[in-house]
C-alpha cells in the first residue's frame, strides 16, 4: 500500500537590502530557468526561520536574520512529457493535455484572501502532480554577503522593483517582492 502524498513543506528566503530584492534563476523544477527567492526544503524538526537563513546561505552565501512569515504559496510541479506513463498505456496518455492547466493556475494571479470565501478550496484542474510544494515566505534582514549562486541556483542577484516585469517570474514573486519592499525599512 502507498502512503498518501501530502503537500511538502519549504520556506522562501524574502531579503531587501537599499531598496532591492534577492532573487535566483532556480536551476531545478518546479519552476527551472525562472527567477525565485532562495528557498527549499525544511529539515524534520527545524524551526520555519531558521531554515529560510540556512537555505539563504547554501544558495546564494548571503547571511541574513529572519525575522517573520510573510505569506503561504503553493507551488505544483505538473508532469511533463518525458515523465514515464503507467504500464501499458500510450506514451504520455496518463498525462495528455495536463501540464497546460497548470500553467493556466501558475500564470492566474494570486487571489484577494478578503475576497475568497473560505469553502472554495483552489486546486489545478489536473489531477496528477510530482509535487506540491507549500512554500512559506520569510522576510529576512540582510546582514552581510554578496550573492554567488550555489546549490540550487543558477544565477544570483539583487533586483530592483522596476527590473522585476522583465524578468521570467516564478508565480507571485513579483508581488511578494513589492510587498517586502513596501513594508520593510532597510
Amino acid at each position: 500500500m502507498t502512503q498518501p502524498q501530502r503537500p511538502i513543506p519549504a520556506v522562501l528566503a524574502v531579503v531587501t537590502r537599499d531598496g532591492q530584492i534577492l532573487l535566483v534563476r532556480r536551476a531545478n523544477p518546479p519552476d527551472a530557468g525562472l527567477w525565485g527567492f532562495p528557498g527549499g526544503k525544511i529539515e524534520f524538526g527545524e524551526p520555519l526561520l531558521r531554515a529560510a537563513e540556512r537555505e539563504l546561505v547554501e544558495e546564494t552565501g548571503v547571511t541574513a536574520t529572519a525575522t517573520t512569515v510573510l505569506d503561504a504559496l503553493d507551488a505544483y510541479d505538473p508532469p511533463q512529457a518525458s515523465d514515464p506513463t503507467e504500464e501499458g498505456s500510450a506514451p504520455d496518455a496518463r498525462i495528455a493535455g495536463r501540464p497546460a492547466a497548470y500553467r493556466a493556475e501558475a500564470d492566474r494571479p494570486a487571489p484577494d484572501r478578503e475576497a475568497m470565501p473560505c469553502a472554495a478550496p483552489m486546486r489545478p484542474q489536473a489531477t496528477v502532480l510530482r509535487q506540491h510544494f507549500v512554500l512559506i515566505a520569510v522576510l529576512c534582514r540582510w546582514q552581510h554577503g554578496e550573492p554567488l549562486a550555489g546549490d540550487d541556483a543558477l544565477e544570483a542577484r539583487w533586483v530592483s522593483p522596476e527590473e522585476l516585469s522583465s524578468l521570467p517570474l516564478s508565480r507571485d514573486v513579483a508581488r511578494t517582492a513589492l510587498r517586502a519592499l513596501g513594508g520593510c525599512a532597510d
